[in-house]
């Protein structure tokens, strides 16, 4: 077995499976398959003063596609009736936290 990466036009061989690289073949491999490929979020708060959720994403170095981010959170306000926010970090490991109102508009902060 083997572990590549495409850039550009080239084809890398990042990792054989060899007495060491095994492990990071195989570590890869679980976290990115089946369940470890979604993301896990939690609810974190419920604003009982204006029924506001907020939810955190538990970031294990990989953020989050805002995009599908933003239209999950729409869904998830719709179900709540009220306000939903999602603590999640950037790439860079920054604090990013998205807002989503009742009329389904997001912020990003």
């Amino acid at each position: 077995m083997f572990q590549y990466n495409i850039r550009t036009f080239d084809t890398i061989i990042e990792e054989i499976s060899d007495k060491t690289g095994w492990r990071t073949i195989r570590d890869t491999l679980s976290y990115t398959a089946g369940m470890g490929n979604i993301p896990y979020i939690r609810v974190v708060d419920l604003n009982k003063k204006n029924n506001t959720l907020t939810l955190e994403n538990i970031y294990d170095g990989r953020p989050l596609e805002i995009s599908y981010a933003k239209e999950t959170l729409k869904y998830v306000q719709e179900l709540w009736g009220h306000d939903v926010k999602l603590i999640t970090k950037s790439g860079d490991k920054q604090e990013v936290i998205l807002n989503c109102n009742q009329e389904k508009k997001i912020t990003i902060s």
